[in-house]
């Protein structure tokens, strides 16, 4: 199995959370995605008509285009339980089941989801591109002090809680209780007001990230 790739289990199923971050083997992610589907159909099936969805601490970025009240309203009731297209999460806004979310930081032009009573919104363009230096790879981007303000806790299993069809938690692969408190680069996330983004304070600004 590739290194960089990380099992989270709730219950009799996993889900495959695969990096990449030194090229990583396509033939292995399909057959662990095969692997899965397999699990799943042997466990029994189950009907199934709500969004079991979870976002924490995420920058959300948008195209800077804000669409109206009127014009949401009119995309969220043509279909309410189907499917939307939109930047943001307000289109789970007439899902049946409540979306659990929280510590995220929506830019330019997105929009949060409607019971995200702490959302962090901000009309800064963060720009961003991935470039190719000879075989390096950089992530360059820019970010306000909206990322300093999003009320932001670390993503554990207590946090996520259970799965809802087979109420049970969301593990490691080993059974041991989940705690993402590395970054990208493995750099130890705060404990109290980890940072809404793949890095741990990466700064505020013009920024280039070395990402290989």
């Amino acid at each position: 199995m590739n290194p960089n790739t990380r099992l989270i289990r709730a219950g009799k199923t996993s889900l495959a959370e695969s990096r990449y971050a030194g090229g990583g083997n396509l033939n292995q992610a399909t057959g662990i995605l095969l692997l899965l589907t397999l699990i799943v159909n042997a466990a029994g099936a189950a009907e199934y008509h709500v969004s079991d969805n979870r976002f924490y601490n995420n920058l959300l970025v948008g195209d800077g285009v804000t669409r109206s009240e009127d014009e949401i309203q009119a995309i969220l009731t043509k279909e309410p339980h189907g499917r939307k297209e939109g930047l943001g999460l307000w289109v789970y806004d007439t899902r049946a089941m409540l979306l659990q979310t929280g510590g995220n930081v929506y830019y330019h032009g997105t929009r949060p989801y409607r019971n995200e009573s702490d959302a962090v919104r901000s009309a800064t363009d963060p720009k961003i591109k991935v470039v190719e230096e000879g075989e390096r790879v950089y992530l360059h981007l820019v970010l306000d002090d909206a990322v300093q303000k999003a009320k932001t806790a670390l993503v554990t299993t207590e946090l996520l809680g259970k799965a809802k069809i087979s109420q049970l938690p969301y593990e490691n692969c080993d059974g041991a209780p989940l705690r993402i408190d590395t970054d990208y680069f493995g750099k130890p996330r705060a404990v109290a007001g980890p940072t809404p983004d793949p890095f741990e304070k990466p700064g505020t600004g013009t920024l280039k990230l070395k990402l290989r």
